[in-house]
C-alpha cells in the first residue's frame, strides 16, 4: 500500500473540482513547483533528524520516555512512535518494508489518544530507537538509489 499525500498544502474544499496531484516528493514534505533537494541531501536530512534524537534520548530510560509534559503536549514516547510512524510512509512511498507493524503505528497516529504511562500497544524507548534507527538505513539505501526525477514522480 503506498501512502499518498497532497503536493499542495493548501486544504482542499469539499466543492473542490480540480483532484490534487501526487508524487513521492509530496509524500516526503514537497510541494508541486518547489525546488527539490536532491535524494542524497534528503537522506541526509533524516540523519539529521535521527542523530538529534539520539542525543535528546541518551541516558533517558523507557520510564522517562513516558513523563508526560506539564503543558498540553504528548511524551517523548508518544513522539518517538509518531515519527517511526510516519518514517513508514516514506519507507512505502520509496517500495520498502515499514519498519512498525500496522497495529503498532496505529498507537502513534495522529489523533490517537496520548500515552499516560505503561499500557498495551506502547513500545518500549530501545524499541522505538530501534525502528529509527532501522528505517533510517532503509531509506538512505532506497533514496541511494533513485534519481530525483523518480523523486519527483507521481505515485
Amino acid at each position: 500500500m503506498h501512502m499518498i499525500v497532497p503536493q499542495s498544502s493548501i486544504p482542499l474544499s469539499v466543492d473542490s473540482l480540480e483532484p490534487p496531484s501526487y508524487n513521492v516528493s509530496g509524500v516526503l514534505g514537497f510541494a508541486a513547483g518547489e525546488d527539490m533537494i536532491d535524494p542524497e541531501q534528503m537522506s541526509n536530512a533524516f540523519g539529521l533528524n535521527l542523530n538529534i534524537i539520539r542525543m535528546q534520548t541518551e541516558n533517558l530510560t523507557h520510564e522517562d520516555s513516558l513523563l508526560q509534559p506539564p503543558f498540553r503536549s504528548n511524551c517523548l514516547n508518544w513522539v518517538l512512535g509518531h515519527i517511526a510512524t510516519n518514517r513508514n510512509r516514506v519507507l512505502t512511498a520509496l517500495g520498502e518494508e515499514p519498519v512498525l507493524s500496522e497495529e503498532e503505528a496505529a498507537r502513534y497516529e495522529a489523533g490517537s489518544d496520548p500515552i499516560k504511562g505503561e499500557e498495551e500497544g506502547i513500545l518500549t524507548l530501545v524499541m522505538l530507537l530501534a525502528a529509527l534507527e532501522h528505517a533510517q538505513e532503509n531509506i538512505a539505501t532506497a533514496l541511494g538509489r533513485i534519481t530525483i526525477e523518480e523523486l519527483a514522480s507521481e505515485i
